[in-house]
This record gives structure tokens, C-alpha cells and sequence, in this order.
């Protein structure tokens, strides 16, 4: 899920790139247009300036069709991988699109321009004013033929979108189930102690959501780890990637030490042939376990103590993550 959510805000940055594309093309007229309250400027220079922002407003005009397309591209995509992770909201649309009003700016700004250039060239105002008034007629009609046509294009009834929303099924899945091996994996608890007693206490993770800088993926049968040369800092160590986050599994010891705390979602299951203890708060009994599992359900704050080397699986429920579950509490956890 949260791949998925990245993959959102990678979309969404895309398109707001785009619309600052078509802002910057825009203030390029700007210039232009404050040149002609310039006296001084020659009139053949005052023509190449308005000649070079037509040929802003074309630029701009084709820039802004593209990144039309792209936005409901994008959009498209965006809806699936919502709905992928429980989001489904129907927006009310707006009668004009934006990007049909930023198509139909360019025509605006064009017309004076083009309006100078004839006026230049022929010095008949009527001309000038036919040339003006069907720059913006075509301009308006341009725009609101483009709006429609895109929304058809781009309707989920359409079956090229819906070819498209197929595939982002697929992605879709693939990016929720995880690309995982297709062959078994094991680990050493002689491997997994070495490792761990490097780390200094810091649980050591075996399934998680991400990769961090001393991980890489776990595609080989056989768990291992390396640690630099001449010193005792683990480099890398293996790791099974889970992308949904639905569960995640971690090794720790003795000298593993823990917060008190709770999960909103998630399942805290310790496995151990050592002794498990576990604190509540005041008024609830210690729960201990000697060579066996201990399970905490969610929302039960709780402080755990190992006594030597112990598997911990995490399990969410109900839709939720393992990564950014856990709360730290400050209440009294009976001793």
C-alpha cells in the first residue's frame, strides 16, 4: 500500500510539473506584451517581438494539448491504484475543464498579436477587426470541441481506457502481492544470532515493506549477511520484501529492548524456545511463556522482555499496515 501511495504522489507531481510548464510559457508574454508600451522601440522591432509571441502562443497552445492528454493519462491511473487501496469518490466535474480555459488563454493573448501583425501589414482596420474576432471564434470553438472530445476519449466506457484500466489492474496486483521469489527460503539461527549481536540489540527484520541502505532483496534460498572488512558495522543483510505491509517478521534476543506501546491494527506474535514476558498496564497480570508463542492483540499497551533468541510476526487486520502502526504510551506499565 504505501508503494502505492508514492506511486500516487509520483503522478500527481507529474501533473503539477506539467501546469507549471504552461505557467512559464505564459509569463514569457508578459515581456512581450509590456515591450509595446515602450515608445522608443522601433516599429519593425516592435513586429518581431509580436511575431516571436505568436509563435509563443503555437508553442504554448500544442504544450498545453499534450499535457491535456497526459493529465487524463495520469488521472486514469490515479483512479485505478485509488481504488486498489479502498478509495472510490465520485467528483462532481466542473461544465469547462481547466486545461480548456488555459487552451482557450493562448487564443486570447494571440488575438492582439495577430490583430498589430495585420494591422502592420495592411493598416485597414477592418481587417483588423475580422482577423481578431475569427482568431477568437476559432479559439472558443477550438476549446470547447477539444474539452468534449477529450472527455470521450478519455470516459471509462471508452474501451482503449478500458484496455488501459485492465493493465493497471494487473500493476496493480503486482505491486500489492509483492514480486516474490518462487523459491523457498531459510535462515540459520546461528547466521541470524551472528547478525544480530552486530546490530547491538536492534531487531533484526527478515520481511518488511522497504528496503533501507544496509538491505537488499532476499533472492537467494540461504539468509545471509556481510559486514565490512577489519570492522564489526553489517554492510548488508538480507531482507523478503513485502509491499502490502500486511505482515512483517523480525529476529531479536535478550538484548533486544522495547517501549511500552500498542498497535491499532496489528498483531504482536512472539515465538521462542526462551522465556517470553510481557507487562501490561496496572490491574492486568504478567503473561510469561516458557518455550512456546505469546500473541497480543491490538490496542493492548504492553512492554515484552526476552530472554534469548525470539521470532517476532506482526500481523495486521482490517485493512491496516504494519509500518506506522505502533504508539508509544507513557502509561504505567505494571512491572
Amino acid at each position: 500500500m504505501n508503494d502505492l501511495m508514492e506511486f500516487i504522489k509520483v503522478q500527481w507531481d507529474d501533473i503539477h510539473h506539467s501546469r507549471n510548464q504552461e505557467w512559464k510559457v505564459l509569463a514569457l508574454l508578459v515581456p512581450v506584451y509590456a515591450s509595446f508600451f515602450v515608445r522608443t522601440l522601433d516599429s519593425r522591432i516592435r513586429m518581431a517581438i509580436a511575431f516571436l509571441g505568436l509563435i509563443v502562443c503555437v508553442v504554448g497552445l500544442f504544450m498545453s494539448l499534450s499535457h491535456w492528454i497526459i493529465f487524463y493519462n495520469k488521472r486514469q491511473i490515479i483512479s485505478q491504484c485509488e481504488k486498489a487501496i479502498g478509495i472510490e469518490v465520485d467528483f462532481r466535474r466542473t461544465p469547462v475543464p481547466v486545461q480548456s480555459l488555459i487552451v482557450f488563454t493562448y487564443f486570447i493573448l494571440g488575438t492582439p498579436l495577430a490583430g498589430w501583425t495585420m494591422w502592420v501589414f495592411s493598416g485597414n482596420s477592418t481587417t483588423v477587426f475580422i482577423v481578431s474576432v475569427f482568431v477568437l471564434v476559432v479559439g472558443l470553438g477550438f476549446s470547447f470541441t477539444s474539452a468534449i472530445v477529450m472527455r470521450k476519449q478519455f470516459s471509462l466506457n471508452n474501451p482503449k481506457v478500458l484496455r488501459l484500466c485492465g493493465k493497471l489492474k494487473s500493476m496493480d496486483a503486482r505491486v500489492l502481492e509483492g514480486d516474490f521469489s518462487a523459491f523457498p527460503l531459510y535462515a540459520r539461527m546461528d547466521d541470524l544470532c551472528r547478525c544480530i549481536q552486530l546490530l547491538h540489540g536492534r531487531p533484526l527484520k527478515l520481511v518488511a515493506n522497504k528496503l533501507y541502505d544496509d538491505e537488499s532483496p532476499w533472492d537467494v534460498t540461504k539468509w545471509s549477511f556481510t559486514k565490512a572488512e577489519g570492522s564489526d558495522k553489517v554492510t548488508d543483510k538480507k531482507l523478503l520484501l513485502n509491499p502490502s505491509d500486511e505482515f512483517q517478521v523480525s529476529f531479536a534476543t535478550e538484548k533486544s529492548d522495547q517501549q511500552p506501546h500498542l498497535h491499532e491494527k496489528v498483531f504482536d506474535i512472539y515465538i521462542s524456545s526462551s522465556r517470553i514476558e510481557a507487562s501490561f498496564e496496572k490491574g492486568k497480570p504478567r503473561a510469561s511463556v516458557d518455550n512456546g508463542i505469546l500473541i497480543i492483540p491490538p490496542m493492548v499497551p504492553h512492554k515484552v522482555t526476552l530472554h534469548g533468541p525470539t521470532f517476532v510476526v506482526q500481523c495486521a487486520i482490517k485493512g491496516g499496515c504494519v509500518d506506522g502502526d505502533k504508539q508509544i504510551i507513557q502509561e504505567d506499565i505494571a512491572e
